[in-house]
C-alpha cells in the first residue's frame, strides 16, 4: 500500500506540524511519501529530510493558488494507491486532478479547521459541496470540527473524526528553565507564551491589549510568523508594552520553550485543534483559552476560558492563576492527565485503519472485475457503427474468441446489428465526421469517462475522427497498448489552411499511439512523405483492414440469368458497356472527377 500525503508547504504551522509527527511513524509500518505545492526551504522539511522522509515538491516558487498545479498532480494518481489531501487550496487542486486523471485511486482530505473564509462567502458553498463529493473521506481532527462541517455541507456519512495526536517523546526530556538563554528576560519574570502563526483568526492582539493591565512582573513570548506580525508589533509600541513582549519567530525548540514558560494562552477566534494546547498540558502548562470550538473541549475542565476578544476577562484570568499557587498546581496535575488523550499513538491507528480499510475495499473492486473476465479487454472503436459493421465484418467475432471485444462507435442505425452478428458488446459515443469543435470535446470527455469506466488493455481505432479521439483518449487514460489503423488521409485531397489543420491532427493521433499500422503502401509512403510520425510503418501481409471475403465475390454464384435481369431492372442494354463506382458519394474519393470524366464520354 503506498500513500502519498499533499499540502500546501511545510511552512510552520498546525497541519504542517502534524505531518512532521506523524509521517515519519507512519513510514515504519506502510509506505508513505509527501508531496508539497510549494516546497520552498523550512525548519519542518529539514526535519523530515534528517528522518529519510521521501519529498517530492512542485516547484520552491510556485503560486500555491495557481489552478495550473492541477495538471502536475494528475501524473500522481497512477502511482499511489490512496492520495491523503491537507489544506486548502490542496482540498479543490487534488479534487480537480482526480477528475481529470480518470483514476479509481481514491482521495481523502483532513479537515483542520472549524470554520474558513469560504463558508461566509454564499458563492463557495456549492462549490465546496462538488469538492468535497469527490472525496471517499473527510477525516475531522476534532468533534467540533465535525459539528461545524457537518452543519455547513450535510455530508455526515464522509465524516469520520480522528483526533489529532502529538507525539511525547520529544516533550520526554530534560530542558533548561533560563529564561534569560531562551528569551533574554529576568528569570523572575511570568511568561505568558502563546505559539501560532501571525493571522487574523489567531488573535494575538487580545494577549497585546491584555498585557496592558498586567503588572510588570509578567513577560508575554510571542512564536511564530506571519502577515501580522508588523501589525502587532506596531500595537504594542502603541500601548506600550512592547518593553515587556517578545517576538521570537519560528522555532524548532518548542519543548524548550513551552518547559520555561508559566501559563500558555490560545486566543483564536476559531481552531480545529489546539496542538500546541495539548504539548503544553503535557508538560504541565495550565492553559487560558478562547471559549470557541476545538479549544473549549480541550480546556474544559483543565483550563480557563474566556470570550473572544475579552482582554480584561484574560487579564482578570491571568492573575487569579498567580494569586492562588494551589488553583495552579491542580490546573498543571489536570492538565498532564488530559494530555494523554492525544497521543498521537490513537492517530495513527485510526489514520491506517482508515487507510486499510480503503485499500481493501479497492482490491475487492479489483478482484471481482478480474473474475468476471479473465480475457484483456479489447476495444475497436470507429466514428460511426457503419464502418463496424462494413469494414470490420467478421473481424470482430474473430476476435473475440481471444479477447474481450467492446465495438466503439457513434450509432448511425448498425451497431445493434454488430452486436447480434459479431456476438460482442457494443457502446454508443456520438461523434461527429466533421470538425466541430465543442461537440468533438464533448465526444472527447465521453470517450475518456468510457475508457476509464471499460479498463481497456487495448485500445484499437480505425476512421479519421474516431481514432484522433480515441487515440487521444486512451493516451490521457494510459491505456498500454494504443493501435491505429490508418485507412486513409483527408489531408490528401485538402488545401491551405484546412490541410495543414487535418496533417496535426493525423500527428496528434499517430503520437498518441504505441503502433501505427498504414493500411497499404499508399497510405504509407504518404505518411513517411508529409512526416507524420516516426514511428515503424509496416503493413500487415499485403494490406487492406480486413482482407477480402473471396468466397462471397465468386462469380460461379451469380448465373447469367440474374445478370440479364439485374441489367433489364437498372434499363442497362446487354451491349452496353458498364463502369461501376463503390463508395461514398463524397469530394475525398475523387466523385468529382468521375462525374467530370463521364461527361465526356459518348
Amino acid at each position: 500500500m503506498k500513500i502519498l500525503r499533499i499540502i500546501n508547504s511545510l511552512q510552520v504551522g498546525g497541519a504542517e506540524r502534524s505531518i512532521v509527527t506523524n509521517v515519519p511513524i507512519h513510514k515504519n509500518r506502510i509506505e508513505m511519501d509527501i508531496l508539497l505545492l510549494n516546497g520552498a526551504d523550512s525548519i519542518f522539511l529539514d526535519k523530515l529530510k534528517n528522518k529519510n522522509v521521501r519529498i517530492f515538491s512542485l516547484g520552491k516558487k510556485n503560486n500555491i493558488y495557481n489552478p495550473f498545479l492541477i495538471f502536475k498532480l494528475r501524473k500522481y494518481f497512477y502511482k499511489y494507491d490512496i492520495i491523503h489531501a491537507h489544506l486548502f487550496p490542496t482540498l479543490y487542486w487534488v479534487a480537480f486532478a482526480k477528475i481529470i486523471s480518470f483514476t479509481n485511486t481514491p482521495i481523502i482530505f483532513t479537515e483542520h479547521s472549524t470554520d474558513n473564509k469560504r463558508r461566509h462567502r454564499l458563492i463557495f458553498k456549492p462549490i465546496d459541496k462538488f469538492v468535497y463529493h469527490q472525496y471517499q473521506k473527510i477525516i475531522s481532527i476534532s468533534d467540533a470540527t465535525t459539528f461545524t462541517l457537518s452543519k455547513y455541507l450535510n455530508i455526515p456519512d464522509k465524516i469520520i473524526t480522528i483526533p489529532n495526536g502529538v507525539d511525547f517523546t520529544e516533550f520526554n526530556q530534560t530542558y533548561t528553565l533560563n529564561k534569560m538563554d531562551l528569551f533574554s528576560i529576568p528569570n523572575e519574570k511570568i511568561v505568558l507564551l502563546q505559539i501560532a502563526g501571525f493571522r487574523k483568526e489567531k488573535d494575538q492582539d487580545t494577549v497585546i491589549k491584555a498585557m496592558t493591565l498586567l503588572p510588570n512582573q509578567f513577560h508575554a513570548v510571542f512564536a511564530g510568523n506571519g502577515e501580522r506580525l508588523n501589525f502587532c508589533k506596531q500595537l504594542a509600541e502603541e500601548l506600550h508594552v512592547s518593553d515587556r513582549i517578545s517576538f521570537i519567530g519560528i522555532r524548532d525548540d518548542i519543548p524548550q520553550i513551552i518547559n520555561a514558560s508559566d501559563v500558555v494562552i490560545m486566543s483564536s477566534h476559531h481552531e480545529g485543534f489546539g496542538r500546541a494546547v495539548i504539548e503544553s498540558m503535557y508538560l504541565g502548562k495550565p492553559i487560558i483559552a478562547s471559549n470557541v470550538p476545538g479549544l473549549a473541549d480541550l480546556v474544559k475542565g483543565t483550563g480557563l476560558l474566556f470570550e473572544t476578544g475579552d482582554f480584561e476577562t484574560l487579564a482578570e484570568l491571568i492573575n487569579s492563576i498567580f494569586n492562588d499557587s494551589e488553583k495552579y498546581k491542580i490546573m498543571s496535575e489536570k492538565s498532564k492527565i488530559k494530555a494523554l488523550e492525544y497521543d498521537v499513538k490513537f492517530m495513527i491507528d485510526g489514520y491506517e485503519k482508515l487507510y486499510k480499510e480503503i485499500f481493501d475495499n479497492l482490491n475487492k473492486k479489483r478482484l471481482s472485475s478480474t473474475k468476471r473476465n479473465n480475457k484483456h479487454k479489447l476495444l475497436r472503436i470507429t466514428t460511426i457503427s457503419g464502418s463496424l459493421a462494413g469494414l470490420l465484418k467478421g473481424q470482430l467475432r474473430f476476435l473475440n474468441q481471444y479477447y474481450d471485444v467492446v465495438g466503439v462507435a457513434s450509432d448511425n442505425g448498425s451497431l445493434q446489428e454488430v452486436s447480434e452478428r459479431e456476438g460482442i458488446r457494443v457502446i454508443n459515443v456520438p461523434m461527429e465526421r466533421d470538425i466541430n469543435l465543442w461537440k468533438d470535446l464533448i465526444s472527447l470527455l465521453r470517450m475518456i469517462r468510457l475508457i476509464r469506466h471499460e479498463k481497456p488493455n487495448i485500445v484499437h481505432t480505425n476512421t479519421p475522427k474516431g481514432s484522433l479521439l480515441g487515440m487521444l483518449a486512451s493516451w490521457w487514460c494510459r491505456v498500454p497498448i494504443r493501435i491505429y489503423t490508418v485507412t486513409g488521409l483527408r489531408f490528401e485531397t485538402a488545401s491551405g489552411n484546412f490541410k495543414r489543420l487535418l496533417i496535426m491532427m493525423e500527428k496528434i493521433t499517430c503520437a498518441c499511439a504505441t503502433k501505427v499500422i498504414p493500411e497499404g503502401d499508399g497510405v504509407k509512403n504518404t505518411l513517411i512523405k508529409n512526416k507524420i510520425t516516426k514511428k515503424p510503418l509496416k503493413k500487415i501481409l499485403n494490406g487492406n483492414i480486413n482482407g477480402i471475403d473471396a468466397a462471397y465475390f465468386d462469380p460461379t454464384l451469380y448465373p447469367e440469368e440474374d445478370k440479364r435481369l439485374l441489367r433489364k431492372d437498372l434499363n442497362i442494354g446487354e451491349k452496353d458497356f458498364v463502369f461501376i463506382y463503390v463508395g461514398r458519394l463524397v469530394k475525398d474519393k475523387g466523385i468529382n472527377e468521375l462525374v467530370a470524366a463521364f461527361g465526356r464520354l459518348k
